[in-house]
């Protein structure tokens, strides 16, 4: 739109807009696809006796996460953010299921 509210097309921003869409409708499947997982090991957990929370793995997880987001010229704590995120929803997830 301009000032004078004509409407004005810009392909290049719709194309990256749909692009960037495309990836979080991807991230979204990983993420489904990460507590899939997850639930597996839970139930794998439970089966063996082992508790739920693996604090040494969840540190070891976010080193690595760190680790690759410096290799990718990412700022290290956002995605550390992100992957705690993940953890709790995670942790959260077995926690459900071991109750059911």
């Amino acid at each position: 739109m301009t000032s004078a509210g004509v409407d004005v097309r810009m392909p290049g921003v719709d194309e990256l807009r749909a692009a960037i869409a495309d990836t979080d409708r991807d991230i979204v499947a990983l993420i489904a696809h990460r507590l899939d997982l997850v639930r597996s090991l839970g139930r794998e957990k439970s089966r063996c006796g082992v508790p739920t929370a693996d604090p040494a793995r969840e540190a070891a997880v976010l080193r690595s996460v760190a680790s690759w987001a410096r290799a990718a010229g990412l700022a290290e704590e956002p995605v550390r953010e992100v992957f705690w995120c993940l953890i709790e929803m995670c942790r959260s997830a077995q926690l459900r299921e071991q109750r059911m």
